[in-house]
C-alpha cells in the first residue's frame, strides 16, 4: 500500500539528460541538474589515481560480476574513513556497513526502517529539499523547528517540537544533517550535540537520530575535528 500512489514522472538523471541536450543547442546553458564535478574549464573531473588502479586491473577482476555492497574489504575501507582514528572507541556498537543507492538511499531506507505511515518526521526549517520527497513516499508527516536563533542551534525549538510529536506518538525520527548542514552551511558545537543526545536520553522513548554527514568532510575545523565528534555518540542510551 506504501507505493500504490506512487508515480515516477522524472527524476535528476532524466532532467540532466534534458539540459545536456540543450546544453549542445546552446552552450550558454548552465547544467545545474545534478551535483557532478567539472573542472575550471568545464571538463568532467576524473580522478587520476583511480584511472591507473583500473589500468592495472586483469579482465578476470575488471568484467567479472562484483558483489553489490563492495565486498568486505570495501566495507572495511569505507568504515575506517568514515571513523578514522575515532573507530576503536566504537568497538561494542556493532557498527556495519549497508550498500544503498547512494547517500539518499541510505537516509530513505533508514526511513522506511523507522518510521511507519502516518507518523512525524522531525525536520529543521532549513533543510535539504529531497528529504521533504522521502518523507512523501514513506508516507509520513514532517513536522518543522526553527533551525537557528541569534546565530545559534535553536535547541530549545528542537526540543518543543520533540516533545509533541513524543507525547501523541511515543517515539521520534529525526534527521540530523551535521555538520556543513545544507544549505545553511552551519556545524553544530560540541556542547550543542551532547545537549541534544542527553535530551534524548532523559526522554525513554525509542529515538532514531539520521545522522546525515553527507558533507563532513568539508568541515572548517578539518577532517580529524569532525571525525572526534563522532565519539560523543558514546554518550547515547539504548533508547537513542
Amino acid at each position: 500500500s506504501r507505493s500504490e500512489s506512487i508515480r515516477l514522472v522524472g527524476d535528476g538523471l532524466a532532467l540532466g539528460g534534458i539540459a545536456k541536450k540543450h546544453k549542445k543547442q546552446d552552450p550558454s546553458v548552465i547544467n545545474a541538474t545534478l551535483g557532478t564535478l567539472y573542472d575550471e574549464f568545464g571538463n568532467f573531473y576524473r580522478m587520476k589515481y583511480v584511472d591507473e588502479v583500473i589500468k592495472n586491473f586483469d579482465d578476470d577482476s575488471f568484467y567479472q560480476y562484483s558483489t553489490s555492497d563492495g565486498g568486505p574489504d570495501f566495507s572495511d575501507a569505507a568504515i575506517k574513513w568514515v571513523f578514522g582514528d575515532e573507530l576503536s572507541k566504537f568497538s561494542d556498537m556493532g557498527i556495519k556497513c549497508v550498500a544503498t543507492p547512494g547517500g539518499t538511499g541510505a537516509v530513505n531506507n533508514a526511513l522506511y526502517i523507522a518510521m511507519d505511515a502516518n507518523e512525524t518526521l522531525l525536520l529543521p526549517d532549513l533543510y535539504w529539499a529531497p528529504y521533504l520527497k522521502m518523507a512523501e513516499i514513506n508516507k509520513v508527516n514532517v513536522s518543522n523547528y526553527t533551525m537557528i536563533v541569534n546565530n545559534k542551534f535553536n535547541f530549545e525549538g528542537f526540543k518543543e517540537k520533540a516533545l509533541e510529536i513524543v507525547s501523541k506518538e511515543n517515539k521520534l525520527v529525526t534527521i540530523l544533517n551535521d555538520p556543513c548542514n545544507n544549505p545553511t552551511g552551519y556545524s553544530l558545537t560540541n556542547d550543542e550535540f551532547i545537549n541534544l543526545i542527553e535530551f534524548l536520553n532523559g526522554l525513554n522513548v525509542p529515538c532514531t537520530v539520521v545522522y546525515d554527514i553527507a558533507y563532513f568532510d568539508y568541515h572548517v575545523d578539518g577532517m580529524k575535528s569532525c571525525r572526534e565528534k563522532f565519539a560523543l555518540m558514546n554518550k547515547a542510551n539504548e533508547n537513542v
